[in-house]
């Protein structure tokens, strides 16, 4: 009975730690770079990314931007086409590369956007995709 009972207390703890999104990014990530607020909803499922951002006061909404993720080097591919929604706001605030390079780092269940003329910038996993 017993081992009955570890059972299923090991298949819960799996199951937990499954849906933490520690193998893939999943849920919503946001950061705060001297006010200017980023969020993304990241819906594995669907293969889809609500990008949020409030940009020197002016908001930015860019929902269901397609992505692929590649497991084998945690990349987060988005849309390379000029006319994508985040391509364009990211043109517009001239903070490209367009599309940014986006790691998915699954110890710690953040994403990083390198190669921005800040440096990287970590999202860390967050409750909630409202941006101000």
């Amino acid at each position: 009975m017993n081992y009955k009972l570890l059972s299923l207390a090991v298949l819960a703890l799996l199951s937990v730690t499954s849906s933490l999104g520690l193998t893939q990014p999943q849920g919503v990530y946001c950061t705060d770079i001297v006010g200017n607020k980023l969020s993304v909803e990241v819906n594995p499922p669907t293969g889809t990314a609500n990008v949020t951002a409030t940009v020197f006061g002016a908001k930015v909404d860019c929902p269901n931007e397609h992505y692929s993720y590649n497991s084998s080097d945690q990349h987060v591919n988005l849309p390379s086409d000029p006319s994508d929604c985040l391509n364009k706001a990211m043109q517009q605030y001239q903070v490209c590369p367009c599309p940014p390079t986006v790691v998915y780092e699954p110890t710690s269940n953040q994403l990083t956007v390198e190669g921005t003329k800040m440096g990287s910038i970590t999202l860390k996993s967050c409750p909630s995709l409202e941006v101000d």
